[in-house]
């Protein structure tokens, strides 16, 4: 088995607190019951700890997610920190804990990039994050960010229930001009959560209009989807260089309890590298554990990934399969191709 043995990490998802007001149908967060939610929260100087030892491994850019990163009342200090050393920190926020004095702080020490999740049009938003008023805070808050020189962008996660809607976003938001707009892969974490994904009619009929809008607008426009929508094959040789599962080959999360993870769609003990707390990343990020991972490739994958002519060149989440399937070569059940694949085999 070829192992892919990096120095260090070069996706860090840095999951400052599970606190969020929102209740997101999506989110992996307020869905899993895995961990304990209620487990302490990193405190300042773990992640102060956590700066300087990313630093020392040659990380320049992580990721502040959560919950909701700005509930945190040091969310401005732990930015400065992280900058001061050199690492940015990008950080998606739903929008609802800001206000013109923390955006102010955040851009006089040279902070000026957020991704604001709006995930619909009013009704469709509110009804997502089942919290009334939130996509007015939200949009609020995304317009005065921008007329205060941010570099602010608009993610959508797209799921059945807004994918139809998300053109109806689009041209709600060509109105205030963010800085680009993403529509996000949903990663289904269980059986139940399967029935969140969009189908490939309205993928294939929603992103068209969505970039035809951005297009005239000006507006950069970025999506990802699950896999199975691919035309053409790619020589499995450039598999490693082209596309990989990146989770604990380039990739580790640290959970709101300093937990460190492969990405943030593992998050059964089993594969709890260990805490930032108690070790240092550098011997985390030699666990064992990571063996696995780092040594993935598709030629071993089972089922109809297995079989499939495009494995080489596919996006197939393994934490998809793994949580689903209970293997992690098995199948990414997202995929539209074995989808479609299995309906007609049922039919």
């Amino acid at each position: 088995m070829r192992i892919l043995d990096f120095v260090s990490p070069a996706i860090v998802d840095i999951e400052l607190t599970q606190r969020c007001p929102q209740r997101c149908s999506f989110c992996v967060t307020a869905a899993s019951d895995r961990l304990n939610k209620t487990r302490e929260e990193l405190s300042f100087e773990h992640l102060i700890s956590l700066a300087d030892q990313l630093q020392e491994l040659g990380v320049h850019h992580v990721f502040f997610t959560g919950g909701e990163p700005t509930i945190r009342r040091d969310f401005v200090k732990l930015v400065k920190e992280y900058l001061d050393r050199g690492i940015f920190p990008s950080t998606s926020t739903n929008g609802q804990f800001l206000n013109e004095r923390i955006l102010e702080e955040l851009y006089s020490i040279g902070y000026t990039t957020m991704h604001f999740s709006i995930e619909g049009p009013e009704g469709i938003h509110d009804k997502i994050t089942d919290m009334k008023g939130s996509y007015g805070r939200a949009i609020k808050n995304l317009e005065l960010s921008l007329s205060m020189g941010f570099l602010s962008a608009v993610s959508s996660v797209g799921i059945k229930d807004n994918y139809d809607y998300l053109p109806e976003l689009v041209n709600e938001l060509v109105k205030i001009k963010p800085k680009a707009y993403r529509v996000l892969r949903f990663f289904p974490t269980n059986l139940e959560s399967l029935a969140l994904l969009p189908s490939r009619k309205q993928v294939e009929e929603n992103i068209p209009k969505i970039y035809d809008i951005c297009k005239r607008q000006g507006i950069p426009f970025f999506f990802k989807l699950s896999p199975g929508l691919l035309r053409e094959r790619t020589p499995k040789d450039v598999y490693e260089i082209c596309n990989s599962c990146e989770a604990g080959k380039i990739r580790l999360d640290i959970l709101a309890d300093g937990s460190v993870v492969p990405c943030k769609f593992f998050k059964t003990p089993d594969f709890i590298l260990g805490n930032i707390k108690t070790a240092r990343l550098q011997e985390i990020w030699k666990n064992e554990k990571l063996r696995p991972f780092k040594g993935l490739n598709p030629a071993e994958f089972t089922g109809m990934c297995g079989k499939c002519r495009n494995k080489f060149n596919c996006y197939s989440c393994r934490a998809i399969a793994y949580n689903i399937t209970d293997n992690l070569c098995g199948d990414d059940v997202s995929c539209f191709k074995l989808r479609n694949e299995k309906r007609q085999k049922s039919a």
